[in-house]
């Protein structure tokens, strides 16, 4: 022999011992497929015992150490696609081998015996002689199928179908009524209360099979198509939850980037985030502008938009964000126009994601919380009820932390103070009802700044 002949004849050793296998498994079953390596044959041992320093005289040189671990590496991935493949070999005859469960309803022995001879060669077959009986059966087999014949005593097939339908646990159960009636009215009536099909008496044999068949079949399908679009949900599901982690990661950046941008303002847009809940969740007990409220989709989404409300400002000159002091009236009017940039800003974003409700809001917020209930505000000088609600809550939230929170064109005021200044706001700058409604939660409004700041 060659150097090269000793790996050939251990492939060979190979291929024959993995053929073995792959019949005996077949023939006996998953359950013996581990018999046909067992441990003291596992692949180490049964082709590469351990080697013996080669004899000069005989001619024979030991295996090189880089095919064997190439060789074992092969195998094993060669092995578990084997047993892969026998498992689904093994999970469709299995599947194949369950009998499915036949219910026969009909009041005529001959026809409950006629109809067993016919479909227990296929089938495991129950019979009930009436409603009553089937029911009674039910508790203790859940049937594929269930054959019902409509012209009984007591309880029709009609009563019986109604009932089966009217409960979760039977609703599912395809009914096929097998009757001597054979007039449209008849199977309408059946087929609208549910039934899968209408056969008439006298059935073919033959016929009768083909029709079970096709209709296990279906149900088969049906289930199969159920966990296939409970995977497809819960795909979609989890695809939903990255797109939206994404999204709120990139929200949280443009937000952290307005704050970036004025210092001073560090932690006002969570702040004001939590004022509006407060007041919005005062308004919806209260009912306040309940229509306002009613016609926002989503009052998370409303709520959360509110934190652009001041994305404007990355249009504004830093030398004017960061000024330490009074503004002159030129830089007033240039920080004014914060508000419109903002909605031109968000009105860009807004291009990319047409008809998200989001940006909607978000502008409102952005365009509207500096305008006055007396008309008087800016950039719109809209008045009363003519400002959006977003931007009449929004005055109130920036007012109250703007004064609370050191800045660097005014002192920081206290709670109380802020509460006063607001009260006497009421009809003039702010919304009156809804400064009514601030000072109930004020406390409310005191704890979000304790915890912030």
């Amino acid at each position: 022999m060659g150097v090269a002949e000793n790996p050939l004849r251990i492939a060979r050793d190979a291929e024959r011992v993995w053929s073995e296998g792959e019949q005996r498994t077949k023939k006996r079953g998953i359950g013996d497929a581990a018999s046909v390596f067992p441990a003291s044959r596992s692949p180490s041992s049964l082709f590469f015992p351990p080697m013996k320093p080669s004899r000069a005289d005989s001619g024979v040189s030991p295996v090189p150490r880089e095919f064997q671990s190439a060789f074992r590496a092969r195998y094993m991935s060669g092995m578990t696609i084997l047993v892969t493949n026998v498992l689904v070999w093994y999970d469709s005859v299995h599947m194949k081998s369950i009998r499915k469960k036949v219910i026969m309803v009909d009041d005529n022995i001959i026809n409950l015996t006629l109809g067993k001879s016919i479909l227990s060669h296929h089938y495991d077959i129950y019979t009930a002689p009436s409603g009553e009986k089937l029911f009674k059966l039910l508790e203790a087999v859940k049937p594929d199928i269930l054959l019902l014949d409509i012209e009984m005593p007591d309880m029709n097939g009609y009563e019986v179908i109604k009932r089966l339908k009217a409960f979760r646990e039977t609703a599912h159960i395809p009914v096929v009524f097998l009757t001597i009636r054979n007039d449209n009215n008849s199977e309408l009536e059946g087929l609208n209360l549910g039934a899968v099909d209408y056969i008439t008496k006298p059935f073919s044999p033959a016929l009768l099979l083909k029709r079970i068949e096709m209709h296990l079949l279906l149900e088969s399908q049906k289930n199969t198509l159920k966990i296939y679009n409970k995977e497809l949900e819960t795909l979609v599901l989890k695809k939903t939850e990255t797109i939206l982690g994404m999204q709120n990661s990139m929200f949280n950046t443009v937000v952290d980037l307005i704050e970036f941008r004025d210092a001073s303002n560090k932690g006002h847009l969570q702040r004001t985030y939590q004022y509006l809940t407060l007041l919005v969740r005062a308004m919806q007990e209260s009912g306040i502008y309940h229509e306002e409220i009613a016609a926002w989709n989503d009052v998370e989404t409303v709520l959360k938009s509110s934190q652009l409300h001041d994305i404007g400002k990355i249009s504004i000159s830093t030398d004017i964000l960061l000024k330490a002091g009074k503004l002159t009236e030129a830089e007033f009017e240039e920080m004014k126009k914060h508000t419109v940039y903002g909605v031109e800003i968000i009105g860009k974003l807004e291009e990319d994601a047409p008809g998200y409700e989001f940006f909607k809001y978000a502008k409102l917020f952005a365009g509207t919380h500096h305008e006055r209930w007396d008309g008087k505000g800016y950039p719109y000088g809209l008045q009363g009820e003519a400002i959006p609600v977003q931007g009449r809550l929004m005055a109130i939230a920036d007012v109250y932390d703007a004064l609370v929170s050191k800045r660097l064109y005014n002192a920081m005021q206290s709670h109380q103070e802020v509460v006063r200044c607001i009260k006497e706001g009421r009809g003039t700058q702010f919304d009156p009802e809804l400064t009514d409604l601030f000072l109930t939660i004020a406390d409310g409004f005191e704890k979000v700044l304790e915890k912030e700041l």
